[in-house]
């Protein structure tokens, strides 16, 4: 599909939280804050985790040639997808055609969410696919796509189901409603939102000690450095 959006008429609009940083914010508010405040200080992925990420891209790759024709925002945008992915998302919508993007751009709280597979309707109405490479729902994709749902949800009331796509264990997919599973996390998302956002203005790192946080659910980049400077 096509569209016939000028690029130039986008208003960027900015952001200080995304799905990335907010789950590690979930897991340590700690660790968002290094995240925004000592970038250089992470320790970089192993190459066991890299591998692990290159499946989970290949993997979604294969769920997204099930919808031909679909719009790669991240591709029409380059870089500047971080700047007016929403705007540009907004002008899709607002065409009033049925259309298929990937990585569509949603913004809410000045927080920024880009959902795997967007399918938009004629009549406004769309459905969400967020893909995992895993076999089972586990909680961390519960988180990533609670942050998701409440952005999208806030943005936009026609969403109509969240779906989620795991790995049948061969070369399928299992597609699972999350909808239900995901409005019932709002209340957690409306509190937590506000708190993290507060959490990156502080004038000094939060003082929270090392523990379990460290390792769960992934473990943290920032585990030497907290070790260095205990």
């Amino acid at each position: 599909m096509s569209f016939n959006i000028n690029l130039r008429s986008l208003m960027p609009e900015f952001f200080k939280l995304s799905k990335t940083t907010l789950i590690k914010g979930m897991q340590c508010e700690l660790y968002l804050y290094l995240l925004k405040h000592r970038p250089k200080e992470k320790t970089p992925h192993d190459a066991l985790t890299l591998q692990k990420f290159d499946q989970g891209k290949s993997f979604e790759a294969r769920f997204k040639d099930t919808f031909p024709g679909g719009i790669a925002v991240d591709q029409a945008l380059g870089k500047d997808i971080y700047a007016i992915g929403s705007s540009f998302t907004k002008a899709i919508f607002e065409q009033g055609q049925a259309a298929t993007l990937f990585e569509a751009c949603f913004l809410y709280r000045q927080t920024l969410v880009m959902a795997d597979v967007c399918q938009v309707y004629a009549d406004g109405s769309f459905d969400l696919y967020e893909v995992k490479n895993g076999t089972e729902a586990r909680e961390v994709f519960l988180r990533d796509m609670a942050i998701q749902y409440y952005v999208i949800k806030n943005t936009r009331q026609e969403l109509r189901h969240f779906y989620l796509v795991l790995n049948d264990g061969e070369d399928g997919f299992v597609v699972k409603d999350m909808t239900e599973t995901l409005e019932a996390e709002l209340p957690r998302l409306e509190a937590l939102v506000p708190r993290l956002l507060q959490t990156l203005l502080l004038p000094e790192a939060p003082e929270i000690l090392m523990g379990a946080q460290c390792h769960k659910p992934y473990d943290c980049e920032y585990i030497a450095y907290c070790t260095k400077k205990k």
